[in-house]
């Protein structure tokens, strides 16, 4: 089993720079952005699913297009495309701006996990994939982290 010591660093990391930012992600640079959006994006859909990473909003509301392009950055374009496929459910063609609309529509969501939106959640939930490319990403940019003045 592959040691995420570095990844665990970066992220720290990465963390601290976001809180320089004041929690915007959006102001953070690679590759430290990227390991800070997929770092929580994949922390909170592994604890429950596309519903929970969907069920609240993430300060300054970015959007959720951010966290496709760092999926894809790392690598996990499955996860990319969960993400994609998993905005076409929601009417509001900006989803990061109204937690109502979100909370409505997971809502209505089938207790049986028989929506498609359920399934694609189902395929995310626990990806080990993510954390390993996710690992690697921070040690290719080891000297772009290390580097970093927090």
């Amino acid at each position: 089993m592959k040691s995420f010591d570095f990844l665990e660093s970066a992220s720290k990391i990465s963390f601290a720079k976001l809180d320089k930012a004041g929690g915007n992600i959006q102001l953070m640079k690679d590759p430290l952005q990227t390991i800070a959006i997929v770092y929580s994006a994949q922390g909170i859909i592994d604890n429950g699913g596309l519903e929970y990473f969907f069920s609240s909003d993430f300060p300054e509301n970015p959007p959720y297009q951010m966290f496709i392009d760092a999926y894809n950055k790392i690598g996990a374009f499955e996860e990319a495309e969960g993400i994609k496929k998993s905005l076409a459910f929601f009417e509001d063609p900006n989803p990061e701006l109204n937690l109502e609309s979100r909370l409505k529509f997971i809502d209505s969501l089938p207790s049986d996990f028989s929506h498609q939106f359920s399934k694609i959640s189902e395929q995310m939930l626990g990806s080990e994939s993510v954390w390993f490319l996710l690992n690697q990403y921070a040690e290719l940019n080891q000297n772009l982290i290390d580097s970093s003045n927090i």
